[in-house]
């Protein structure tokens, strides 16, 4: 029996992968990880039989060069040995062509001017999450980030405001994790839900990663797809890299990865010796390549008073860098941690407090406000003069009338007949 010659395949786009089906034959190849290499372009392709869509069946998977006609044989003998009554050499010739030249062109141009820039919301988490592009949110170890983005996550979850504001309804988060265990993250997402009053866990899933991002991407935007996950959590970006950070080509993979699985992304980072021990009011930046800052949406870091070993800690935020709109206010945690002794006398995490804290209620932040916000926690205390002002926080003077000036603008503030400044209610007061 001669084989049946294939009609030109219906070409469908999933995110990076490309699919061709024939239909009236029930073929679908699906072809996805590019990479254009001097030899060839290379990509891994699935074959699968789809007379049940529901169930679709394996014929063939590899990884092949598109352009050479050496491996595609390889591929045409696999799905030749299947039986089916299909002109393999002419199918997989025809896919792998319209392959590589969708590949080439990339993605069509859009005219921008009917896309509508409010149909979709600027935030997820406000102020952390923004939909389009990451957030990479970098502090010391120990600092507690990872209690930070999971809080993030729970928020995005459930809808409750335990960090940060959902704008729409909540949606499940994919927590992908490099550096410890399911269990780990299971008690700590518990004891921040017993803290927040969640009774009952929201979708928060969790995945083990060995392989480097740039290289397991398909696989976690299918599961995200299947999820349907609103966010993903990235622990940490150093060894998601799998690589040098301060290389640019190995954070750009990266970031690349992060971009075509197409969630909001909240990258939690480190930073080097020498920023941890940054003199106060230095704008910092995440470890490694400078495109560890420059390829996120936002950078946030993170600052920690209180002892280690202490069951209270404040956490303060700071935004470091935006891509679109100003910048967020400073603000800051409080962490409450209750722990108890199982049977075998191991502590066990039960509960994570986590509350808003005005800054300058914590003496250790004092020099990570703004300074507008700083000038306004002197003034609690009574009117001062610029100059009084400048010496109480150690600030130049020229900077602080420049800030007394806007404050004064925005109705904060109130230049007294003595040419002191006060706080608006006290101006008003006397």
């Amino acid at each position: 029996m001669s084989s049946i010659r294939l009609a030109r395949p219906a070409f469908s786009r999933h995110n990076e992968a490309y699919r061709y089906t024939w239909e009236d034959i029930g073929v679908r190849a699906e072809f996805d990880r590019f990479q254009d290499k001097s030899e060839g372009i290379y990509a891994e392709m699935v074959v699968a039989s789809i007379m049940d869509e529901a169930k679709p069946s394996l014929l063939h998977a590899g990884r092949l060069n598109l352009l050479s006609a050496v491996s595609r044989q390889g591929a045409v003998r696999s799905l030749q040995a299947m039986g089916a009554n299909v002109d393999w050499n002419a199918a997989l010739e025809q896919a792998c062509f319209l392959a590589v030249q969708e590949y080439r062109n990339g993605e069509p141009a859009i005219d921008l001017r009917t896309v509508d820039p409010y149909e979709r919301p600027r935030w997820l988490v406000k102020p952390y999450l923004e939909h389009g592009g990451p957030t990479v949110l970098f502090a010391p170890g120990g600092t507690g980030k990872t209690y930070l983005a999971g809080a993030i996550a729970i928020t995005a979850a459930s809808g409750r405001h335990v960090a940060g504001w959902l704008y729409g309804d909540p949606q499940p988060a994919l927590f992908l994790d490099w550096e410890t265990d399911k269990w780990a993250h299971a008690e700590r997402l518990q004891a921040i839900c017993v803290g927040a009053g969640i009774k009952e866990r929201p979708p928060i899933y969790y995945r083990r990663m060995y392989a480097p991002l740039a290289e397991s991407a398909s696989s976690v935007r299918k599961e995200a797809e299947r999820l349907g996950a609103g966010m993903v959590v990235y622990d940490s970006l150093g060894a998601a890299c799998g690589g040098e950070l301060e290389s640019a080509e190995t954070v750009l993979k990266f970031f690349n990865a992060v971009r075509s699985i197409g969630r909001p992304a909240l990258v939690v980072s480190h930073v080097s010796k020498a920023t941890a021990n940054a003199p106060r009011n230095q704008r910092l930046s995440p470890f490694g390549s400078i495109y560890s800052e420059n390829a996120a949406r936002n950078t946030w870091s993170m600052h920690r008073a209180g002892d280690e070993d202490s069951d209270q800690a404040a956490v303060a935020l700071i935004h470091e860098k935006t891509n679109n709109g100003r910048y967020q206010k400073r603000h800051a945690y409080s962490f409450q941690f209750d722990n108890v002794l199982d049977d075998d006398e191991n502590e066990i995490l039960v509960r994570v407090e986590i509350k808003a804290v005005s800054m300058s209620d914590v003496p250790e932040f004092d020099v990570k406000q703004s300074l507008p916000d700083r000038i306004t926690a002197c003034l609690k205390g009574g009117s001062l003069t610029p100059q009084e002002i400048a010496e109480r926080l150690d600030a130049p003077g020229d900077s602080v009338r420049a800030r007394l000036k806007d404050l004064r603008n925005q109705h904060r503030v109130i230049q007294l007949s003595d040419k002191r400044y006060g706080l608006m209610t006290q101006g008003a007061a006397s």
